[in-house]
C-alpha cells in the first residue's frame, strides 16, 4: 500500500494487475460499483486492452434494447470504439 492508504498501480505484478486493481477498488467499500468501474478504466488506459483477463471478456456482452435483441460482443465494442475515436 502506498503511504497515503491508497493502493499503487506499481505494485501489482504484470499478470495481475487489473484483477489486484478491481479487488482493491471492490475491498475499499462505499460505491463499489462506481469505484470499480472508474477503476478499471483508468487501469484500462494505463495497462491497455491486453491486460484484461480473457475470462472477463469471453462472456462479455450488450444488449442493444430497441434493436430485436441484438447483442454486442466484445470484438463489436473495440470496433464501435474505434469508430467513435474517429
Amino acid at each position: 500500500m502506498s503511504g497515503g492508504g491508497g493502493w499503487d498501480p506499481g505494485e501489482a505484478t504484470d499478470d495481475t494487475q487489473m484483477a489486484v486493481l478491481a479487488r482493491t477498488a471492490i475491498d475499499l467499500g462505499g460505491d463499489t460499483d462506481t469505484v470499480a468501474a472508474v477503476t478499471g478504466g483508468l487501469a484500462g488506459a494505463y495497462y491497455g486492452l491486453d491486460a484484461i483477463p480473457a475470462r472477463w471478456t469471453e462472456s462479455l456482452h450488450v444488449l442493444l434494447p430497441g434493436f430485436d435483441g441484438r447483442v454486442l460482443r466484445l470484438p463489436d465494442l473495440i470496433d464501435l470504439a474505434y469508430h467513435l475515436e474517429g
